[in-house]
């Protein structure tokens, strides 16, 4: 059985990581809420990533075309 997982790091480390739940596809809206998780988590445990510029590689994936994610990652400068 294939397992999806979503991983977001840096030189120091992982930040967070997503399992996705057998059967369910990564929509736009899916992505969106774990850029939500992600900067939510960002600010709690690593926020000197929130203040200086960093870059995010979507490896293999669609939903960050979409109208929502684009939007979102503009209204967190990212």
């Amino acid at each position: 059985m294939k397992q999806m997982m979503i991983f977001a790091y840096d030189c120091e480390g992982v930040i967070m990581t997503d399992r996705v739940l057998s059967g369910t596809t990564v929509t736009v809206a899916y992505y969106r809420q774990f850029l939500q998780k992600l900067r939510r988590k960002m600010h709690a445990n690593r926020p000197d990533l929130l203040e200086n510029s960093f870059l995010i590689l979507h490896d293999n994936t669609r939903p960050q075309c979409g109208k929502d994610v684009r939007e979102l990652l503009d209204r967190y400068s990212w």
